[in-house]
């Protein structure tokens, strides 16, 4: 072959590409030694990092139990020390071609950008400075965090996976630990030391330090859930195929064949097709009952802990959920017993939290409770006095959010600065006026982004809803099934 027909067949090959996935010169001299920088050696390490996102949500939710120093605050948790080891690849990952023309990589690293420059500026006009700051670095580090696991993962197949199997583990985890709460009527943030137990008694926290807190996870792991468990069931469809093939391709620029008949170079870490015929014989197959069935179990046990929690939000959170889970195998050819499984459980919840199921407790377990006469815990009390108490959280809420809505109507563009959000509604005159002021409720407002608008007004709040927006456009983009799919995997 002369010199002249391999530069025209090499010419319908795709672009060669350097370890971070930009074009090399082609008149290079292919042996020459490569250069000496630190970037190719980091990213060499991304297998490495890859596989650390299992240990994520488990130590996330283990919190102040995985920490340098077990049971104590101000000291870093283990995910937190994870985090930062992480952004050491994540960084430099972020800055090569494939993952920064991403949508959502772009768009969530602007967003964390102007967070962390805006929200100190507020503490200039903030009333509340000390609360202000200690928002702004717990907010920010959240963000931070949540950044690295969005870059490390890069959209690929095998991170997901491994996230996903990591919220398996950590729900595992704190479903031990509510059955041990529940035959023994103890709780562990007492049992460590963290702090007392301020809410009934017969309510878990598993390794939470509130019952709020593990319903807010456990809203978070039905969602991760039900996505693999619509996942499993769509494997079944011709046009995934090709999407799944797509996943795992290398992140330096090779997305299929050329005309040559190359194959695409794959990453270390990215997950290779297995070829053959023996190896689709696995134990479990991907899209078996077996998994199916698991799935289906966990997603129970969730909605059964978060009745136990006694939150009325998580449990609505839930079913909201899980009903668009069933909503999501309308247009799609999954089998119905998907969809009507995700029904029943939807309707289990609110089911559930009409009945004393919570109280069904083993003898050793009851004995230990407070009877009739506590105050403290208000456990043991009849319909109507529920009943009543639930009328006054309700009332408490709404008088919350229109005096959150007034502090937003005064500060509309900048807010109120940082942590003022408490501080606004102790001084709102038509927050509780008929109440003595001993017994007025100063709290925060329960709702995440009237507190933000309050705190930095819509500089702050627009950030937010313009990502919100960005994944809802990209999961509700019209396209080919097998393009539209694989996004909608992508971002659950």
């Amino acid at each position: 072959m002369t010199p002249t027909s391999s530069a025209g067949a090499g010419a319908q090959n795709p672009p060669v590409t350097d370890p971070t996935g930009e074009p090399m010169n082609p008149h290079s001299d292919p042996s020459a030694p490569p250069p000496r920088t630190l970037l190719p050696k980091i990213l060499a390490r991304y297998p490495l990092a890859q596989n650390a996102l299992v240990a994520i949500p488990a130590l996330a939710a283990a919190g102040p139990y995985a920490s340098l120093r077990p049971g104590s605050s101000g000291f870093p948790y283990l995910y937190r020390v994870l985090w930062v080891l992480l952004a050491v690849v994540a960084v430099p990952l972020f800055f090569t071609r494939p993952v920064r023309a991403r949508l959502l990589p772009r768009l969530f690293t602007l967003f964390v950008a102007w967070w962390a420059i805006w929200t100190p500026i507020t503490l200039l006009w903030s009333p509340a400075v000390d609360v202000g700051q200690t928002q702004i670095l717990a907010s920010t580090a959240s963000l931070v965090g949540a950044w690295v696991v969005l870059i490390t993962t890069r959209g690929a197949a095998r991170s997901l996976h491994l996230l996903r199997l990591g919220f398996v583990i950590a729900v595992a985890m704190n479903v031990a630990v509510v059955l041990w709460e529940w035959l023994g009527g103890e709780h562990l943030v007492v049992i460590a030391g963290i702090q007392e137990w301020y809410y009934s008694a017969y309510l878990v926290a598993g390794t939470f330090t509130n019952p709020n807190g593990l319903s807010n996870f456990l809203i978070v792991a039905v969602a991760v859930l039900t996505a693999q468990l619509l996942r499993e069931r769509a494997t079944a469809r011709p046009r995934r195929a090709g999407a799944d093939a797509v996943e795992g391709i290398e992140f330096t620029g090779a997305v299929g064949s050329g005309p040559s008949g190359k194959k695409p170079t794959l990453h270390p870490g990215a997950p290779r097709r297995a070829t053959g015929r023996g190896s689709s014989k696995r134990a479990v197959a991907r899209g078996s009952r077996p998994r199916v069935v698991a799935l289906v179990l966990a997603l129970a046990c969730c909605v059964v802990v978060i009745g136990l929690t006694g939150s009325r939000g998580g449990m609505i959170a839930s079913s909201v959920v899980l009903l668009g889970g069933a909503l999501w195998c309308l247009p799609g050819q999954i089998r119905a017993a998907v969809p009507i499984a995700l029904v029943l459980l939807a309707a289990s919840g609110p089911l559930l939290a009409q009945t004393d199921y919570e109280k069904v407790r083993p003898s050793t377990a009851s004995a230990g409770m407070p009877g009739p006469s506590s105050v403290r815990h208000r456990d043991n009390l009849t319909r109507d006095q529920v009943q009543a108490d639930l009328l006054a959280a309700d009332r408490l809420r709404v008088d919350l959010s229109r005096s959150g809505l007034r502090s937003f109507a005064d500060a509309p563009l900048q807010g109120h600065g940082a942590g003022a959000a408490i501080t606004t509604l102790e001084q709102d005159p038509q927050y509780g006026p008929d109440l003595d002021p001993a017994l007025r409720r100063i709290i925060n407002l329960h709702n995440t982004f009237l507190e933000v608008a309050v705190n930095y007004g819509v500089i702050g709040l627009a950030p937010i809803i313009l990502v919100l927006g960005g994944i809802l456009t990209t999961v509700l983009r019209p396209g080919p099934l097998g393009l539209r799919c694989r996004r909608r995997v992508e971002l659950c």
